[in-house]
């Protein structure tokens, strides 16, 4: 399912895209919701959830989830540490109408049970990127692998 908004819409092929969802408008949602529920060849959803993408329409995902009626996974690509309480209760909110919830750190997943109270069984870690790596002297680095008279960019 494509995403779009009222000042960002693009063109699909048809074959490349089944679903598209207007962000801004909350009809959008009823009939995606629609769409998924009378099509016998999902079995499952999977709802990746950026904060930006659903700025102004959180209630109408909310709204989606819940007239969803086959499983759902919902995929955090953020975690918010201290969080207020109104961020709080709607992550749980949000995470209680999955079926599933993947975050892609453990750090992230620590944060899920730990500072949302969310089960430990209800997520899975799958891992994406990388994390900070300290960074080392340059100097010693050259060094270490023979380049130290080298220019390296």
């Amino acid at each position: 399912c494509a995403l779009n908004s009222n000042t960002e819409k693009h063109t699909y092929k048809s074959k490349d895209v089944e679903f598209i969802l207007n962000t801004n408008d909350p009809t959008s949602f009823t009939t995606l919701a629609n769409k998924i529920n009378n099509d016998k060849t999902l079995e499952i959803v999977m709802i990746q959830h950026e904060f930006g993408l659903f700025k102004s329409s959180e209630e109408s995902l909310i709204e989606l989830l819940k007239t969803i009626i086959k499983p759902v996974i919902l995929a955090f690509h953020t975690v918010l540490p201290n969080p207020n309480a109104g961020l709080e209760q709607h992550v749980k909110e949000l995470a209680s109408l999955a079926s599933m919830v993947t975050v892609m750190t453990k750090s992230s997943a620590e944060l899920l049970k730990n500072t949302y109270g969310l089960s430990q069984e209800k997520i899975r870690v799958i891992s994406h990127g990388t994390h900070l790596v300290k960074h080392q002297d340059k100097a010693a680095l050259k060094e270490k692998h023979n380049v130290s008279n080298r220019a390296i960019s």
